[in-house]
This record gives C-alpha cells, sequence and structure tokens, in this order.
C-alpha cells in the first residue's frame, strides 16, 4: 500500500551543529537524495567500521569543540 510505513521504522532524533546540518543538506542536493538517506548511510558506514574505529571517531566527536 502507497505512503504506509514499513512497521520495523523508529522515529530518531538528535541534535547536531548548524554547519554540519548544511553539510547533510549540501550532500543530500547533490546526490538527489533527502537528508536522511545521507543519515542512514553514515550510520550504516559507521556499524560497518571494527570497534576500534567506531571508538576512535566516538572519542574524537566527544573530545571536540566544535
Amino acid at each position: 500500500m502507497s505512503n504506509q510505513r514499513r512497521a520495523d521504522k523508529a522515529s530518531f532524533g538528535g541534535f547536531i551543529l548548524k554547519k554540519h546540518k548544511a553539510k547533510i543538506l549540501e550532500l543530500a542536493a547533490s546526490h538527489g537524495a533527502y537528508q536522511s538517506d545521507v543519515v542512514k548511510a553514515m550510520a550504516a558506514n559507521f556499524m560497518a567500521l571494527p570497534k576500534g574505529k567506531q571508538r576512535e571517531l566516538l572519542l574524537n566527536v566527544i573530545g571536540s569543540d566544535e
């Protein structure tokens, strides 16, 4: 049925810097995609990394004042 959401989907929210949101919107527009698709692609890439690389990225984000 059209316009029906998948039963296994859930809403997710968070806060990011305005400059990061602008970049996500720019990337989405350049690829003809939605911003949620860009975020899903980033999450999928992060989850595919080894645990050590994930931790490294998290520490870089947590420790930055950006």
